[in-house]
Protein backbone atom coordinates (compact mmCIF):
# COMPACT_ATOMS: atom_id res chain seq x y z
CA UNK A 1 0.00 0.00 0.00
CA UNK A 2 1.13 3.30 -1.18
CA UNK A 3 0.90 6.09 1.50
CA UNK A 4 1.03 9.52 0.51
CA UNK A 5 2.00 12.06 2.31
CA UNK A 6 0.01 15.40 2.37
CA UNK A 7 1.39 18.40 3.66
CA UNK A 8 -0.49 21.43 5.28
CA UNK A 9 -0.40 24.57 3.28
CA UNK A 10 1.44 26.61 6.03
CA UNK A 11 4.38 24.33 5.45
CA UNK A 12 4.86 24.91 1.72
CA UNK A 13 4.78 29.08 1.84
CA UNK A 14 8.24 30.60 1.87
CA UNK A 15 9.72 31.21 5.52
CA UNK A 16 8.91 35.00 6.66
CA UNK A 17 11.71 37.19 6.55
CA UNK A 18 13.76 37.22 10.21
CA UNK A 19 12.91 40.44 12.38
CA UNK A 20 15.82 41.98 13.77
CA UNK A 21 14.22 41.94 17.56
CA UNK A 22 13.09 38.57 18.65
CA UNK A 23 9.34 39.19 19.60
CA UNK A 24 8.30 37.81 23.75
CA UNK A 25 5.44 35.68 23.59
CA UNK A 26 2.36 36.72 26.43
CA UNK A 27 1.91 33.85 28.23
CA UNK A 28 -1.38 32.60 27.78
CA UNK A 29 -4.31 33.57 29.78
CA UNK A 30 -7.01 30.58 30.74
CA UNK A 31 -10.43 31.68 31.70
CA UNK A 32 -11.27 28.63 32.93
CA UNK A 33 -8.00 28.26 35.47
CA UNK A 34 -8.75 28.75 39.06
CA UNK A 35 -6.44 31.06 40.53
CA UNK A 36 -5.90 29.11 43.93
CA UNK A 37 -2.29 30.61 44.46
CA UNK A 38 -3.54 33.05 47.43
CA UNK A 39 -5.99 30.42 48.39
CA UNK A 40 -4.76 28.52 51.73
CA UNK A 41 -3.82 25.16 52.06
CA UNK A 42 -6.81 24.49 54.59
CA UNK A 43 -9.05 26.32 52.77
CA UNK A 44 -8.45 24.14 49.43
CA UNK A 45 -9.19 20.92 51.71
CA UNK A 46 -12.34 21.90 52.90
CA UNK A 47 -13.38 23.08 49.66
CA UNK A 48 -12.68 19.32 48.12
CA UNK A 49 -14.21 17.35 51.03
CA UNK A 50 -17.33 19.41 50.54
CA UNK A 51 -17.38 18.87 46.35
CA UNK A 52 -16.52 15.56 46.79
CA UNK A 53 -19.50 15.16 49.13
CA UNK A 54 -21.52 17.20 46.70
CA UNK A 55 -20.04 14.74 43.85
CA UNK A 56 -21.07 11.73 45.78
CA UNK A 57 -17.29 10.49 46.35
CA UNK A 58 -17.45 10.75 50.22
CA UNK A 59 -20.40 10.68 52.74
CA UNK A 60 -20.94 14.18 54.86
CA UNK A 61 -19.57 11.96 58.19
CA UNK A 62 -16.45 10.97 56.27
CA UNK A 63 -15.77 14.37 55.22
CA UNK A 64 -16.26 15.78 58.38
CA UNK A 65 -13.82 12.80 59.99
CA UNK A 66 -11.19 14.20 57.27
CA UNK A 67 -11.22 17.32 57.78
CA UNK A 68 -10.99 16.94 62.19
CA UNK A 69 -14.73 18.78 62.17
CA UNK A 70 -17.95 17.40 64.17
CA UNK A 71 -20.58 16.58 61.45
CA UNK A 72 -22.77 20.05 62.77
CA UNK A 73 -19.40 22.38 62.28
CA UNK A 74 -19.32 19.97 58.49
CA UNK A 75 -22.48 20.98 57.60
CA UNK A 76 -21.90 24.71 58.65
CA UNK A 77 -19.18 24.68 56.38
CA UNK A 78 -21.30 22.97 53.71
CA UNK A 79 -24.12 25.34 54.27
CA UNK A 80 -21.45 28.74 54.29
CA UNK A 81 -19.77 26.78 50.89
CA UNK A 82 -22.96 26.87 48.82
CA UNK A 83 -24.05 30.08 49.83
CA UNK A 84 -20.92 31.07 48.70
CA UNK A 85 -21.39 29.20 45.15
CA UNK A 86 -24.91 31.06 44.85
CA UNK A 87 -23.21 34.55 45.43
CA UNK A 88 -20.92 33.59 43.02
CA UNK A 89 -23.69 33.05 40.24
CA UNK A 90 -24.72 36.40 40.72
CA UNK A 91 -24.95 38.64 37.27
CA UNK A 92 -22.07 40.96 37.87
CA UNK A 93 -23.32 44.48 36.62
CA UNK A 94 -21.71 46.10 33.37
CA UNK A 95 -19.24 48.48 33.52
CA UNK A 96 -17.17 50.35 35.42
CA UNK A 97 -18.42 50.77 39.47
CA UNK A 98 -18.55 53.30 41.48
CA UNK A 99 -16.50 52.78 44.40
CA UNK A 100 -17.70 54.37 48.00
CA UNK A 101 -14.58 55.83 48.95
CA UNK A 102 -14.60 57.66 45.70
CA UNK A 103 -17.93 58.58 45.90
CA UNK A 104 -16.99 60.29 49.89
CA UNK A 105 -13.77 61.81 48.35
CA UNK A 106 -15.67 63.39 45.28
CA UNK A 107 -18.65 64.76 47.37
CA UNK A 108 -16.08 66.03 49.67
CA UNK A 109 -14.47 68.21 47.03
CA UNK A 110 -18.12 69.26 45.77
CA UNK A 111 -19.20 70.13 49.19
CA UNK A 112 -15.30 72.50 50.15
CA UNK A 113 -16.21 74.15 46.49
CA UNK A 114 -19.65 74.84 47.09
CA UNK A 115 -18.68 76.21 50.82
CA UNK A 116 -15.95 78.66 49.03
CA UNK A 117 -18.44 79.70 46.47
CA UNK A 118 -20.99 80.73 49.43
CA UNK A 119 -18.65 82.99 51.26
CA UNK A 120 -17.54 84.37 48.05
CA UNK A 121 -21.36 84.81 47.20
CA UNK A 122 -21.49 86.31 50.98
CA UNK A 123 -18.54 88.49 50.09
CA UNK A 124 -20.10 89.79 47.27
CA UNK A 125 -23.28 90.46 48.96
CA UNK A 126 -21.77 92.10 51.47
CA UNK A 127 -19.49 94.66 48.97
CA UNK A 128 -22.96 95.79 47.18
CA UNK A 129 -25.06 96.52 50.07
CA UNK A 130 -22.06 98.79 51.14
CA UNK A 131 -21.91 100.21 47.76
CA UNK A 132 -25.74 100.53 47.43
CA UNK A 133 -25.78 102.46 51.35
CA UNK A 134 -28.21 99.59 52.35
CA UNK A 135 -27.11 98.78 56.61
CA UNK A 136 -26.66 95.10 57.20
CA UNK A 137 -29.69 93.17 58.49
CA UNK A 138 -29.37 92.61 62.16
CA UNK A 139 -28.11 89.97 64.02
CA UNK A 140 -30.92 87.27 65.12
CA UNK A 141 -32.06 88.15 68.89
CA UNK A 142 -32.08 85.04 71.12
CA UNK A 143 -34.07 84.73 73.57
CA UNK A 144 -32.96 84.79 77.44
CA UNK A 145 -33.97 82.40 80.12
CA UNK A 146 -34.04 79.88 77.69
CA UNK A 147 -31.42 77.23 77.84
CA UNK A 148 -31.25 75.06 74.82
CA UNK A 149 -31.51 71.51 75.46
CA UNK A 150 -28.68 69.23 74.67
CA UNK A 151 -29.86 66.84 72.10
CA UNK A 152 -29.76 63.19 73.39
CA UNK A 153 -28.17 60.65 70.75
CA UNK A 154 -29.73 57.60 70.47
CA UNK A 155 -26.69 55.82 70.97
CA UNK A 156 -26.63 57.14 74.45
CA UNK A 157 -30.34 55.98 75.60
CA UNK A 158 -29.65 52.34 74.31
CA UNK A 159 -26.43 52.14 76.04
CA UNK A 160 -28.08 53.72 79.25
CA UNK A 161 -30.29 51.41 78.93
CA UNK A 162 -28.46 48.22 78.49
CA UNK A 163 -26.26 48.88 81.70
CA UNK A 164 -29.43 49.37 83.79
CA UNK A 165 -30.85 46.28 82.64
CA UNK A 166 -27.25 44.59 82.65
CA UNK A 167 -26.91 44.92 86.39
CA UNK A 168 -30.16 42.34 86.60
CA UNK A 169 -29.28 39.47 84.79
CA UNK A 170 -32.84 38.12 85.33
CA UNK A 171 -34.41 40.34 82.89
CA UNK A 172 -34.26 40.05 79.59
CA UNK A 173 -33.06 43.82 77.76
CA UNK A 174 -35.70 45.16 75.92
CA UNK A 175 -33.96 47.36 73.34
CA UNK A 176 -36.40 50.33 72.17
CA UNK A 177 -34.85 52.65 69.68
CA UNK A 178 -36.55 55.94 69.66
Amino acid sequence: MNAAVITPSFESSPPAAPSSAPVPKRPQRNPHRLRLDKTPPDARRRAAAVLEVLAGMRTCPQAAETLGLSLAAYYNLEQRAMEGLVQGCLPVPKGRQKRHDEQVNTLGRQCKKLQQDLLRYQALVRAQQRSSGLAAPPEPVKAKGKRAKRPMVRAFKVVKQLRTTAATPDSVPLVAVA
